[in-house]
């Protein structure tokens, strides 16, 4: 899995200015939007479908293309962004929950 450095509020760079819920904590996506995105990647809180749809207005996720392989290989990774976090997160879960996707391109 692919690591991703704190150092600068990572969160907060890749987030987008607007959309975003409010939040009190200095260097989270929700605390002053228009700090936001100095990377230009444009990360939207949509949440995810969990079964049923969640998270919208507080987190962003994106699937990696890294397959976990357990229990049935059917599992893959995923970065997450939160309203109220410094931190990008991750975690894995079954193909069959729905985040999203953003393509990279290799230079």
């Amino acid at each position: 899995m692919p690591a991703i450095s704190n150092d600068n509020k990572a969160a907060r760079s890749l987030a987008a200015n607007s959309m975003w819920k409010q939040s009190p904590v200095n260097g989270a996506p929700g605390y002053q939007q228009s700090a936001n995105n100095s990377t230009g990647f444009s990360a939207f809180p949509v949440g995810r479908r969990w079964g049923d749809f969640d998270s919208r207005g507080t987190k962003a996720f994106f699937w990696t293309s890294s397959d976990y392989g357990w229990p049935t290989g059917i599992s893959c990774w995923y970065y997450f962004l939160s309203n109220d976090g410094e931190d990008i997160h991750w975690g894995f879960a079954d193909l069959g929950y729905g985040m999203s996707v953003r393509l990279v391109k290799d230079e």
